[in-house]
């Protein structure tokens, strides 16, 4: 299966981010992900549920991290796609 954006599903490099604040975008969700590398896409669906595609699937295990931080308030929730 192809998400938007042409990477293929499963392939270690993207992650779903839930429990985003209200109001988070895309900008804002690379900016909060940038700090584990170089970040080659971030979308967040209308219900707030983030993805957030890396280059390699070592980067995105490593911001795997973010999983259970608490972001203005809310508690997100951070797992391999």
């Amino acid at each position: 299966a192809q998400q938007q954006g042409g990477a293929p599903r499963g392939d270690g490099r993207c992650l779903t981010v839930e429990g985003l604040p209200r109001g988070t975008n895309w900008q804002g969700l690379k900016d909060l992900f940038k700090r584990f590398g170089p970040v080659g896409r971030a979308d967040v669906s209308p219900d707030g549920v983030g993805t957030v595609l890396y280059d390699s699937p070592a980067i995105a295990y490593n911001a795997l991290a973010m999983d259970g931080e608490t972001i203005d308030g809310c508690r997100i929730r951070v797992r391999l796609q």
